[in-house]
């Protein structure tokens, strides 16, 4: 017949524009295993931290001494963030004193103890009243 459009073209290869969609077809699937991919690792980072937080409210429940609830957030923190150096001090305005309830650098551990208040970087985060996360390749600047 005249005039119709025909299917087939050489040697049974599927007409272009046919190629072409397939084309965008696989494209799409790829981007959707990436989304998925990503999506499963967040989930899994979720679940992670989720278990973490769980341990900690399980240890709270056991713990009947502050200091044993200060060294339980201060290790879980540490895990949290993956941290070099993690402390956990209370200040006292009066005294103008700190109170260091939980030190860890590595894997040394400083005994729970009164420290001086001055030109020290707890001192300038206190005085700020904002926290602060750095790594060791960061300038710490306040």
């Amino acid at each position: 017949m005249a005039g119709k459009p025909s299917k087939k073209t050489e040697r049974g290869k599927p007409p272009k524009d046919i190629e072409a969609e397939l084309s965008k077809i696989k494209a799409a699937l790829r981007d959707e295993r990436q989304v998925a991919k990503r999506a499963s690792e967040e989930a899994r980072q979720r679940v992670a931290e989720l278990a973490i937080i769980n341990s900690v409210q399980e240890g709270l429940a056991s713990q009947l001494d502050m200091q044993g609830i200060y060294d339980l957030v201060g290790e879980q923190v540490r895990k949290i963030f993956d941290a070099d150096i993690t402390y956990i001090v209370s200040y006292h305005p009066q005294e103008q004193s700190v109170f260091s309830h939980f030190y860890a650098e590595d894997d040394y551990r400083v005994p729970p103890q009164s420290l001086p208040f001055g030109q020290v970087l707890y001192t300038q985060i206190i005085k700020n009243k904002q926290h602060l996360l750095a790594d060791k390749e960061q300038a710490i600047r306040l």
